[in-house]
């Protein structure tokens, strides 16, 4: 056990990099500051933002919102890298996929649905396992609708339909130059500095996946209902990601928008990323690396070792979490 538990903390290093794992002073963001964001992006009162620059930032962070999806998934890192393109989302706008042109953007209404695409991640590097389907309700009366801000990107900033593979989801400038990793830091600090004060003002692009996470909790969702939100592979979590309908996965997202995350800071959670993850492996790597020591002394000694620590409240050894060994 203590060698699997060994190889299995190596493949989280190799999969995700030493950095990676470091634990994260995250928090979530309240709905009020969401809503401030979003209502400072739609005045476009950045002064360092062009309207471009406005109006792309209204459609990935309510993005990020309801995905919680990592930077490096939705930037270029380096040439060759890979991240959503305009190709990973498709509109429905009378319950069938449709060519995303500018009078087909027109005619999505509430109640219309986004399909979208992840991009290969460091976890998934073949798309194997999220590479299916979320689903996006459009709804005009929410500020922090995904699907709304969405439509209104690719009306302002379209795409030529032949192109769509070819053009980043997001870019600073509405065409096929590809937003940049430091490019959307320095701009969500832009964004904070006039929308939110003191510590805050220094959240980074962590912050919404901690958000989502929270505000799921806080509605009371499953475990593997949040896991699979973020993307975080479980058993449990591709089951349900497996059995999930266009309706359900939406109509979670929406909920998430719509819960005050702030208020649920408390609520239990689920392991969503590879420091927690790698944390718990680690700790338990030394336990039982203690307990080996201890019994090698003690049988050397000749006398018998102590029996195993029992669960709390039962009569049978604790039993680690199954989560914690899906990679």
């Amino acid at each position: 056990a203590l060698q699997q538990l060994k190889a299995l903390f190596a493949d989280y290093r190799k999969a995700w990099g030493d950095m990676a794992l470091v634990p994260q002073r995250a928090m979530p963001f309240s709905r009020a500051e969401l809503l401030s964001m979003v209502a400072a992006l739609v005045r476009c009162t950045i002064p360092a933002f062009t309207v471009c620059e406005a109006t792309m930032m209204l459609a990935i962070i309510t993005f990020a919102i309801v995905t919680g999806m990592r930077k490096d998934e939705l930037t270029e890192s380096f040439p060759g890298d890979t991240y959503v393109m305009r190709s990973n989302f498709v509109i429905h706008p009378a319950g069938v996929p449709t060519l995303a042109t500018p009078e087909n953007m027109r005619r999505m209404c509430n109640g219309s649905f986004i399909e979208a695409t992840s991009a290969p991640s460091k976890c998934d590097r073949h798309n194997m396992t999220w590479g299916s389907r979320m689903w996006f309700k459009y709804d005009d009366t929410n500020p922090l609708n995904f699907a709304r801000r969405w439509v209104e990107w690719e009306l302002q900033y379209p795409c030529p339909p032949d192109q769509r593979r070819e053009w980043p989801a997001f870019s600073p400038t509405g065409d096929r130059r590809p937003l940049k990793g430091a490019k959307l830091a320095s701009m969500l600090s832009a964004l904070l500095a006039v929308t939110l004060v003191g510590e805050r003002a220094t959240a980074t692009w962590h912050w919404f996946r901690v958000t989502l996470c929270t505000a799921l909790a806080g509605a009371k969702k499953p475990d593997g209902v949040i896991q699979m939100m973020v993307r975080w592979k479980s058993v449990e979590s591709v089951r349900l990601y497996e059995r999930a309908t266009p309706a359900s996965y939406a109509a979670d997202a929406e909920e998430a928008t719509r819960v005050d995350p702030a208020a649920h800071i408390s609520a239990p959670q689920p392991v969503t990323d590879p420091e927690q993850a790698a944390a718990t492996i680690s700790e338990m790597i030394h336990q039982l690396t203690d307990e080996t020591k201890k019994a090698t002394a003690t049988a050397g000694s000749g006398k018998r070792p102590a029996p195993a620590t029992a669960a709390r409240g039962s009569g049978a050894a604790e039993e680690p979490d199954a989560t914690l060994f899906a990679v």
